[in-house]
């Protein structure tokens, strides 16, 4: 349906969805210390509004507000009807706590209670 509407409306629609985006997501990525408002997340990358959005590579984080959400590789990108589509090579969630550098017992006291 959109292909068969005038440049002028598609252009308006796409300013209107990208501006809803922009004021429901607090999604953002951060790569090469600077930080960047994503409109859609997908399961094999995400989305920037823009055709001028950097060309991001390498390791970069994804956060939703101040809460980190995961690390990941970006291999590439294309641009499709003003946006900039990345994708991802690797994806890992971001961890809480610190990694243990050796087994844990399960029947280990947890803590010492006093009397």
């Amino acid at each position: 349906m959109l292909e068969t509407l005038p440049q002028s409306i598609w252009n308006e629609l796409h300013a209107a969805q990208t501006k809803a985006a922009h004021l429901n997501r607090s999604l953002r990525v951060e790569a090469n210390g600077k930080s960047f408002a994503i409109l859609r997340l997908t399961a094999e990358g995400f989305v920037l509004a823009g055709m001028d959005a950097p060309q991001l590579r390498g390791t970069a984080n994804l956060y939703d507000g101040a809460r980190h959400l995961s690390r990941c590789e970006i291999v590439g990108s294309s641009v499709s009807r003003g946006e900039t589509i990345y994708e991802f090579k690797r994806i890992s969630d971001a961890k809480q706590s610190v990694a243990f550098d050796f087994e844990r017992n399960a029947d280990v006291p947890r803590a010492l209670l006093g009397l």
